[in-house]
């Protein structure tokens, strides 16, 4: 069980020149915490793109 956070990204490339998958890895005070796969959805924002990405956190 986790709790759902959103992430935000910004690129200059177009999304079709970007890896489809996100990998993630969170730390807290440099410790292993937890690591997922998340696909990016997204948008064109004036000259870049705008990504946004759902991960899984644990509650603890």
């Amino acid at each position: 069980e986790g709790n759902a956070w959103r992430a935000q990204l910004t690129s200059s490339r177009p999304p079709a020149e970007l890896q489809s998958d996100v990998e993630y890895l969170v730390t807290q005070a440099g410790t292993f915490v937890a690591s997922g796969v998340a696909q990016p959805s997204f948008t064109a924002s004036g000259s870049h793109y705008e990504a946004s990405l759902q991960m899984t956190l644990p509650t603890s």
